[in-house]
């Protein structure tokens, strides 16, 4: 669990880097995860539906 924590914190200061540094740049890794976010919910939908 401390690992995950280490790993969560480095992700946390490069994004706040990255967004420190370059606006646009955090605006697209927001679009990307809303992106992935809707993938998942799509393919979880679509997994209910045949298994449910």
């Amino acid at each position: 669990s401390v690992d995950h924590c280490l790993i969560a914190g480095r992700a946390d200061n490069i994004v706040t880097r990255v967004s420190e540094g370059a606006p646009e740049v955090t605006l697209n890794l927001s679009m990307l995860r809303r992106f992935v976010f809707s993938m998942l919910e799509m393919v979880l939908e679509s997994l209910v539906k045949d298994y449910g």
